[in-house]
């Protein structure tokens, strides 16, 4: 396979970290078979300024299947790294419902599909909250990393000091994202965020590295 990564990276068709070429070679030609969802273009307007990628063939319905009763939306991955993004059937003929906006909602989880190959919790929501306007958006979007986070917070005795300490990873995380900045840093793992990138790895995420590493290089 010779990938065309400008292309791909606009697409935000990602290779993840243990993805080996015939996965990812396979995952790639069946996401660019897929028409484009312009259905949903404040979204992939708002993805494509905060990231510079336009996930256009991310597939979103309007359905309540799978989301508890606090979820506008989430992203579905099979294994075979393929996302279905699931939106509750209200947001249909509303751009907003009570604090949440319909385009940001949205964003959020195609942010999440273009990550679908990664499995890299600390930065995953910090990432995909970036597409929030609101500080305070970004802010409860990216404050839990897991089930374990939400658990603490509702644990008599343990919450407050869950709270601080939550929100101090996330002023840490918010200087290593100023620090170590990065033209595509939805390519990036955890370890990269935290140190900085190299052009060091295996496979198509080994070749995308280093045209990544190259392209900053030659700027």
């Amino acid at each position: 396979m010779h990938p065309n990564w400008p292309t791909l990276l606009y697409k935000g068709i990602i290779p993840g970290p243990d993805e080996n070429w015939p996965d990812f070679e396979k995952r790639a030609i069946y996401l660019l078979s897929l028409p484009e969802n312009e259905e949903f273009k404040d979204s992939l307007d708002l993805v494509e300024k905060t990231f510079q990628m336009r996930p256009s063939w991310a597939l979103c319905h309007y359905t309540k299947k799978g989301l508890t009763i606090f979820e506008a939306a989430a992203a579905f991955i099979d294994e075979a790294h393929r996302t279905t993004i699931h939106v509750k059937p209200y947001f249909l003929h509303r751009k907003n419902v009570f604090f949440y906006k319909k385009n940001e909602i949205i964003a959020h989880e195609m942010v999440h599909a273009i990550r679908a190959a990664f499995e890299e919790p600390a930065f995953e929501e910090f990432l995909a909250s970036r597409v929030f306007a609101s500080f305070w958006r970004r802010f409860f979007g990216s404050l839990v990393e897991g089930k374990r986070d939400v658990l603490l917070l509702i644990i008599p005795g343990v919450s407050l000091l869950a709270l601080l300490f939550f929100t101090a990873r996330f002023f840490y995380k918010k200087s290593l994202w100023k620090k170590n900045s990065h033209p595509f840093p939805l390519c990036l793992t955890d370890k990269e965020i935290r140190q900085g990138f190299t052009s060091q790895s295996n496979g198509p995420r080994g070749a995308l590295l280093h045209f990544l590493f190259c392209h900053k290089i030659s700027k």
